[in-house]
């Protein structure tokens, strides 16, 4: 649950979907009224939608996330 003070930090997080129904319902009622946040969601969005397109696996492995941090690959 998110209070209210924290609805700014709430962009981010409306932007990619990951707030449950009532946070989210929370956050759009602020957005109505918050230039700000309606300025950084706009700025958001793109990179959101760049982000959904992004196979996990395929990122962890482009990356060696599998590879202990200080361990020579291979």
């Amino acid at each position: 649950m998110t209070a209210p003070e924290s609805t700014h930090q709430d962009v981010a997080a409306y932007a990619i979907g990951v707030l449950d129904e009532a946070a989210a319902t929370r956050f759009e009622v602020h957005l109505a009224g918050c230039d700000a946040c309606a300025e950084e969601l706009a700025a958001l969005l793109p990179v959101a939608g760049m982000l959904a397109s992004v196979d996990p696996v395929a990122l962890a492995s482009a990356l060696d996330l599998d590879r202990a941090p200080g361990r020579p690959p291979g």
